[in-house]
């Protein structure tokens, strides 16, 4: 992986509010950014996060 990935990497990860994990592990960082990458580029349609719908859990039963 370039140096320029990593940087990217670590930019997003530090935009993520990642900032301790990014100076701990900043190569698992790059690996898993990479990874998140390649998943992406494999999306056959434009999604937004907006589009998944909610995950709601109610513990408790009839509420």
């Amino acid at each position: 992986m370039s140096d320029t990935d990593n940087k990217k990497a670590l930019e997003a990860a530090h935009a993520a509010g990642l900032d301790r994990m990014a100076e701990r592990y900043p190569d698992d960082v790059a690996r898993a950014f990479a990874f998140a990458q390649s998943l992406r580029s494999r999306l056959t349609i434009d999604v937004a996060p907006a589009d998944e719908p909610a995950h709601v859990y109610r513990a408790g039963g009839d509420s």
